[in-house]
């Protein structure tokens, strides 16, 4: 039986869209519901050189 493993972008590409802005908070709680729906990788946007970008990518991967 082969295993099928899933991939979540919806971080990712949000976070290179410029029309949308999410916050911090926001960007956490969609990354709780993706995890909770069982994906089992979840794809973040590069981390630029702003300290809130390694803190997000830090929480995230804490929090999942």
């Amino acid at each position: 039986m082969k295993n099928i493993f899933v991939s979540d972008v919806s971080l990712r590409e949000l976070g290179g869209a410029s029309a949308l802005s999410l916050s911090f908070k926001e960007k956490l709680e969609i990354a709780k519901l993706i995890s909770e729906l069982g994906v089992d990788a979840l794809e973040l946007s590069a981390v630029g050189v702003e300290k809130a970008d390694e803190v997000l990518v830090k929480t995230i991967s804490a929090c999942v």
